[in-house]
């Protein structure tokens, strides 16, 4: 499945929340959390999940997702 995430300005919406959740599965969720961290997104939560890491994530649209780390 491919997935484009694309800013607001360049779709040209005001979206002030976003509509879905998703959730996405990484091998890695320390090195994906660095790399959203150098990217200006947040990390609003973390925790463990079925014995998996999870974080919920900020992009600087405001959109949030769930990242689930693959073990």
């Amino acid at each position: 499945m491919d997935l484009l995430l694309c800013p607001n300005e360049i779709a040209e919406v005001d979206a002030r929340q976003n509509r879905h959740q998703f959730r996405l599965a990484v091998e890695n969720l320390d090195a994906f959390a660095a790399r959203i961290a150098a990217s200006n997104g947040d990390i609003i939560n973390e925790g463990i999940e079925v014995g998996r890491k999870i974080l919920g994530v900020r992009d600087p649209d405001g959109n949030t997702y769930e990242l689930i780390e693959i073990k």
